[in-house]
């Protein structure tokens, strides 16, 4: 795994675990846009990162950029509050 990747998400820690867990509560964490997709977006993203301060944007945009997805159904209002929740957390 990237030290990078792993620089940030110790760095992050609350932010990923809460992403994490809520994730797991959908009981399908690893279906399609689950926490294994927004893991290797992550991981990408890093690694095509021009300088180390997108290297920070893209993993925590990366991590919860399925949140719409997790919702069952596109939840405008509701994606945009677990989001603001999530922010929080940085």
């Amino acid at each position: 795994m990237d030290k990078t990747f792993i620089k940030l998400k110790k760095e992050l820690v609350d932010l990923y675990n809460k992403v994490k867990e809520d994730s797991l509560k959908t009981g399908r964490p690893n279906h399609g846009h689950g926490l294994d997709h927004d893991i290797t977006v992550a991981m990408l993203s890093i690694k095509i990162a021009p300088n180390k301060k997108v290297a920070e944007m893209a993993f925590v945009a990366s991590l919860f950029h399925s949140t719409d997805r997790r919702m069952g159904k596109r939840n405008i209002k509701k994606t945009s509050e677990i989001v603001q929740n999530y922010l929080k957390l940085i």
